[in-house]
């Protein structure tokens, strides 16, 4: 039985944020540019990607949680899969109110989309290749921020990532 990949994955998808969730940020504000709703999209530091549900002192932040991990056999006599549920939840602000702050959760959606989806790659040295699919996004409703400063709103992504090992 191949050993759990929970963790290995989690920090995968925490470098794969770091290195790609910049970048779409920008595609997405292009895609949107002229559309009268100017909207300032900054990437999340490189710090402010957690694996708990912590609070986070600057944001945009990013929380990517394991949640639950089935092993497969798939019949098969040389090897085992498994499909590991990941939770990332993006949580942003904005002091403009309800309105400009979720057309700008569902920008940081379409980025976070453009990130994770059908990427795929290897944990370790190689042995665990892996594929991250989307399974759905959902918007929480706006809070008041905790820096009383505007309001906060939650960004959540449900991804399956599904891994195979071959027996050596």
């Amino acid at each position: 039985m191949i050993a759990s990949l929970d963790e290995k994955v989690v920090s995968a998808l925490q470098v794969i944020g770091r290195a790609w969730m910049p970048g779409n940020l920008w595609r997405v504000a292009q895609e949107h540019n002229g559309d009268g709703h100017r909207l300032t999209l900054e990437p999340p530091s490189p710090n402010a990607y957690y694996i708990a549900t912590v609070d986070a002192v600057v944001l945009p932040a990013v929380f990517i949680i394991a949640q639950q991990n089935s092993l497969h056999q798939y019949g098969l006599q040389q090897g085992e899969g498994q499909t590991i549920q990941v939770d990332v939840v993006i949580v942003i602000e904005d002091t403009a109110g309800d309105q400009q702050l979720k057309r700008k959760a569902m920008r940081y959606g379409r980025a976070a989309w453009l990130t994770y989806h059908d990427y795929g790659a290897t944990v370790g040295r190689g042995d665990y290749p892996f594929v991250v699919h989307v399974d759905r996004l959902v918007y929480g409703p706006p809070v008041t921020a905790r820096s009383n400063r505007g309001f906060e709103m939650e960004v959540q992504m449900a991804l399956s990532v599904r891994s195979f090992e071959a027996w050596r």
